[in-house]
């Protein structure tokens, strides 16, 4: 999933289980009534993004009508959710509705955990082995039970808030070249039961993400807090002790550096407050920066152009055929060996980079992108994106057809910052059950 990371990112690393409920509590799954689920987001924005990119993973609970029981083998299982929503069990064992008939309700949330106890969902905004803090939340009042053939539809809701500055100078201009830092609550628990997040806890100072002349950070609800920015080796502190922040809602302020002592930064004009991932007249600013989900095929980046020779270890160029459209692409790997391409320049200030990227049919393997001489991806050297397989990749050699226009289905952005004018990115293929990987519509924006 292309995405903005606020603090720190990494690999989620799982560790515990829920607490396991009461045999009263536990109801028998039958082999027939699977569970059919369909996951959306409230106001059409998964963190940054319209659309679900196919590499998230919810937690999902089964419980019993009445109460939060879960029965077993939906206490906390695992789902992937896809580029449309559709749901599927991350150990292709789809859940079942209970056999006797009885009527059962769900509960669900992002980012999946193993680490919850007696229900409780752990936040701290400074773990930096989380790869994202946007906890989102989903607990439909709708009962079901095994009569029920369609799809559940499970509406996410932003449990934290979201907060944006726009930094200018005393003059009116950008003010690049700014470093914040937010000093606030950083820890808390939600209840999965009851969907209540608790008061924060542990206050602490963070970096928030910066971007040409934006801040950005998540936030938890409620009071308190300040913001310090700094530029050209002075600092000037916002206060935000009076302001209220509520969950699910983003708040976007632009401030003003005016040097004054008895008031350093300035709210300019009227903070604009709206329902994450809506936007209103006058508040672009909110998404200027954030990665879209445009298609593109074609790259910007250089791609080698021999199709048959590698370029690298086992790089090779090609094309990729699209509704009767070519377009350039880099294959990695043999069947049994990952490859490796380092681009050439990429460019000073860079802020996104976008590309399609899939496995060979019915195949697993990932790429690995890797930013050299300056800069970050998602707040890393590096990140490493598992590629959903396509039925069209059985051909060995280019062009490779595509029978049906891929769209969004293989879709990866990522957040770049720091980017230099000697920043290069390497792509590595990581085997799973095949090395190879082919990657088109690569872009540095």
């Amino acid at each position: 999933m292309k995405r903005i990371y606020y603090y720190a990112l990494g690999a989620i690393v799982a560790s515990a289980s829920l607490n396991s409920c009461s045999s009263d509590d536990v109801q028998a799954l039958s082999s027939t009534g699977k569970v059919q689920l369909n996951a959306s987001i409230q106001d059409a924005t998964t963190r940054i993004e319209s659309v679900w990119t196919g590499s998230e993973q919810i937690g999902l609970f089964m419980t019993g009508e009445s109460e939060f029981a879960p029965i077993t083998g939906v206490n906390n299982k695992a789902y992937h959710v896809a580029t449309t929503g559709a749901m599927t069990p991350a150990d292709n064992q789809a859940a079942s509705y209970p056999a006797d008939g009885s009527t059962v309700k769900f509960v669900a949330y992002y980012p999946y955990s193993t680490t919850i106890n007696n229900h409780n969902y752990p936040i701290d905004l400074a773990d930096e082995t989380r790869v994202d803090h946007d906890l989102l939340y989903a607990a439909p009042s709708t009962t079901y039970s095994k009569t029920f053939t369609e799809k559940v539809p499970l509406a996410f809701e932003h449990q934290l808030s979201k907060l944006t500055l726009k930094v200018v100078l005393d003059n009116g201009s950008e003010a690049t070249g700014v470093t914040a830092s937010l000093t606030r609550k950083t820890q808390a628990s939600f209840n999965l039961a009851t969907g209540v997040l608790s008061e924060g806890s542990v206050e602490k100072s963070l970096a928030m993400s910066v971007s040409q002349a934006q801040a950005m950070a998540l936030i938890l609800p409620g009071k308190g807090g300040k913001v310090v920015l700094s530029k050209d080796n002075k600092s000037y502190t916002w206060d935000l002790t009076n302001i209220d922040f509520e969950k699910g809602k983003q708040y976007l302020y632009t401030l003003k550096l005016t040097g004054k002592p008895e008031a350093p930064v300035e709210v300019i004009g009227e903070a604009t407050i709206v329902p994450w991932g809506v936007g209103t007249e006058g508040s672009e600013d909110l998404t200027e920066d954030e990665p879209t989900t445009a298609v593109s095929y074609t790259s910007n980046v250089v791609l080698p152009t021999q199709p048959t020779s590698a370029v690298q270890t086992y790089a090779y160029g090609g094309k990729v055929k699209i509704d009767e459209t070519e377009y350039s692409c880099l294959k990695l790997g043999s069947s049994s060996s990952p490859g490796v391409y380092q681009t050439e320049l990429i460019g000073e200030g860079k802020v996104k980079l976008s590309l399609h990227g899939m496995a060979w049919n019915n195949k697993t393997g990932s790429v690995k992108i890797t930013v050299n001489n300056g800069g970050t991806i998602n707040g890393s050297a590096s990140v490493t994106e598992p590629l959903t397989p396509d039925a069209n990749m059985t051909s060995t050699s280019s062009p490779y057809l595509f029978t049906v226009n891929p769209g969004q289905a293989h879709l990866k952005t990522f957040t770049l910052e720091g980017i230099t004018a000697q920043t290069t990115l390497t792509f590595e293929s990581i085997k799973g059950t095949d090395a190879r990987v082919l990657l088109f519509g690569i872009n540095a924006e």
